[in-house]
């Protein structure tokens, strides 16, 4: 679709908070919480080594930190394997076990497992290896706690450092700002046609068909429910920029929410709940869990905002049937409840994305589907949390860089170090967007100052993080297509157009029997890439805030997917409507009208047909008719208002 013109944006970008050198009130209580945890560890095993008998030591040294009890045994080359095995990688693997799947019991269990089982080899620490168990620990805290006050000096300096660098950037934004256009409704050139098709055919399967999906894991950023949510996001904004068009566009976005059903996108919640809670639940809606709950109440949200339906809105109109019985509700109202009650109860505020671990940019999301729901219903689940989160957003999860962490642990406070390149600040800047202009302009400009060199000079592709997170290939295709995204919805014509010559020269497309792709770029990367070309200046706000009502009057209900593309569909004044269809074969084919006044005739007038038809709607309003097309000739279908049978 014709690019957006950079127009003045309503939001003023707000200056960064004041660094204050210390993390977020609630985050360091959790770390000093954390850190009395492990010194209470540390001195019950001091008093274990100490009192025991002497080949029992190795269990109060293996409390001291992961694998000591081994490496302190008095048997040589065997315990220092053993400790080495567990400190260099199993205990490693344990800490990226959850992170990456919020199995926050397989550290302690290594660590303990590991403790029990070193009185096992049978030999008596020294003393000499007793002291260097005992004395290594507080050596390290000494350390974090310099590392920590080196990291408040150099917070204070990258503080500055940012403020003047939005402050850099907020100027070269009023610059490069240009009028605004009032520009018509467009028409979706036959290569976007094309590239829809990738977004279409998938949507369009039948509900348990999955071809054509990235089926690599259901816990990271591969998931497949990312990819229906992503696809659905999508759609609804085609929806939006076709408003007069039902048919495959309205049927893919139903079969993408009942997709969400399948028992293998959210089967993994099973596992998930016990190792991350302690206990076992199936259903993916009962706690932490927004990647389902907030991304799965997003899609259908903006596909209510999009084609003025509200056929999700009850909580069992999506239901989750467990293969052994169980129906869990998972409508748009029961998800809705689920967030609410993940906002109540969370301790940073922000919600737990999955157990432990809180990411901003999920949170985002999930606040854009509750603001979304309450456009549509005039409720206020929103509201209430809306002055916390933001609050929450700006003390415990904001960087000294000014950008927000990628994610921070609700049990100990931690937080990942900024991460990732362009791809989850740009998408941070998209769904903020609906919730606060100002803040999303703040994160926005302090990223294109950090990626865009200027007109001249184009972008700075370090800047954009090499691996496609969405089939964990080595690509930039899933970030330049997600930086686009953002800089269309933040009016950034210059940025989105300078990704798209990346996406081009990069990764070009390959057109195949009408079908156009990126060869190695993910489902989630095209999914995004069809945001962005969907999109422009405030689509996903305006989606978000001001949901659209049905169309009164005819919309163009039924054309045949594999022979018929349509480049547009606006209703008229006066209930009419004016639809471009673009052939793939030329042919006679039918075309479904709905929305018409029962029983009543309306004149169809086809570009450069000399004799108009006229239709007759049945009880229902609808009416269809068969038309001569020829291939690739765009086809301007006009419906004027009814006329007295």
């Amino acid at each position: 679709m014709p690019g957006t013109p950079l127009v003045p944006s309503a939001a003023t970008p707000v200056p960064l908070p004041r660094w204050t050198c210390r993390p977020g009130p609630v985050s360091g209580d959790l770390a000093l919480r954390s850190l009395a945890a492990y010194v209470t560890l540390y001195l019950l095993g001091v008093v274990l080594a100490m009192s025991l008998p002497p080949t029992w030591r190795a269990l109060g040294l293996g409390l001291l930190w992961p694998g000591a009890g081994f490496m302190m045994a008095d048997a040589g080359a065997l315990g220092w394997a053993l400790g080495g095995l567990v400190l260099l990688v199993l205990f490693p693997l344990s800490l990226l076990l959850w992170i990456g799947t919020g199995n926050a019991f397989a550290p302690p269990l290594v660590w303990v497992a590991a403790a029990l089982a070193a009185p096992c080899l049978g030999e008596a620490p020294r003393a000499a290896q007793m002291d260097v168990a005992m004395g290594w620990p507080p050596a390290m805290l000494l350390c974090g706690g310099l590392g920590w006050l080196a990291w408040r000096w150099r917070g204070r300096r990258v503080r500055h450092g940012a403020q003047r660098r939005l402050e850099r950037a907020t100027q070269a934004w009023a610059q490069a700002r240009r009028a605004p256009q009032a520009l018509p409704a467009s028409v979706a050139s036959l290569a976007d046609l094309q590239r829809w098709r990738f977004v279409l055919d998938r949507a369009l399967q039948p509900l348990d068909a999955f071809q054509g999906f990235d089926w690599l894991d259901q816990y990271q950023t591969a998931a497949v429910r990312y990819q229906l949510n992503f696809m659905g996001y999508a759609l609804a904004m085609l929806q939006a920029a076709q408003p007069a068009f039902r048919g495959h566009l309205l049927q893919g976005q139903r079969q993408l929410v009942g997709k969400l059903a399948d028992h293998r996108v959210w089967g993994y919640w099973a596992a998930e709940s016990v190792w991350g809670h302690g206990r076992r639940n199936p259903d993916p809606t009962s706690r932490d869990n927004i990647m389902y709950t907030g991304f799965s109440a997003l899609q259908m949200a903006l596909s209510q905002a999009a084609t003025g339906s509200r056929e999700w809105l009850d909580p069992r109109s999506l239901l989750l049937r467990h293969p052994r019985g169980p129906a869990y509700p998972a409508g748009l109202s029961a998800l809705g409840a689920a967030l609410q009650r993940d906002l109540a109860r969370s301790p940073l505020t922000l919600m737990a994305c999955e157990p432990n671990w809180v990411y901003p940019l999920c949170n985002t999301m999930s606040a854009s589907a509750l603001m979304a729901l309450d456009a549509q219903t005039g409720g206020a689940r929103w509201q209430p949390h809306a002055a916390g989160f933001r609050r929450a957003l700006e003390t415990e999860f904001m960087a000294p860089c000014g950008h927000f962490v990628p994610f921070r642990s609700s049990h100990t406070g931690w937080a990942a170090p900024v991460m990732g390149g362009a791809l989850p600040v740009a998408l941070t800047c998209f769904f903020l967007n609906a919730l606060w202009p100002e803040l999303a302009l703040q994160q926005w400009l302090l990223l294109r100052d950090a990626l865009w060199s200027g007109p001249g000079e184009g972008l700075r592709l370090k800047a954009f993080w090499s691996i496609d997170v969405g089939n964990y290939r080595r690509s930039r295709a899933a970030a330049l297509a997600g930086t686009a995204l953002a800089a269309r919805e933040m009016g950034d014509a210059d940025v989105a157009e300078a990704c798209f010559e990346a996406l081009d020269r990069l990764h070009p497309e390959a057109v195949q029997g009408g079908h156009r792709h990126r060869p190695g770029m993910s489902v989630w990367g095209h999914a995004l890439e069809t945001m962005a070309r969907c999109g422009g200046e405030g689509v996903f706000r305006r989606l978000v805030h001001a949901p659209a009502e049905a169309v009164q009057g005819p919309v163009l209900a039924q054309v045949p997917y594999h022979q018929l593309m349509v480049g547009s569909a606006q209703p008229l004044p006066r209930h009419g409507l004016q639809a471009v269809l673009v052939p793939r074969s030329a042919g006679d084919h039918r075309l479904g009208f709905e929305g018409l006044r029962p029983g009543r005739a309306a004149l169809l007038q086809v570009d450069g047909a000399a004799q108009s038809h006229v239709l007759l709607a049945d009880a229902q309003g609808r009416a269809e008719i068969t038309l001569p097309f020829e291939q690739d000739a765009r086809t301007l279908v006009l419906m004027t208002r009814s006329v007295p049978s």
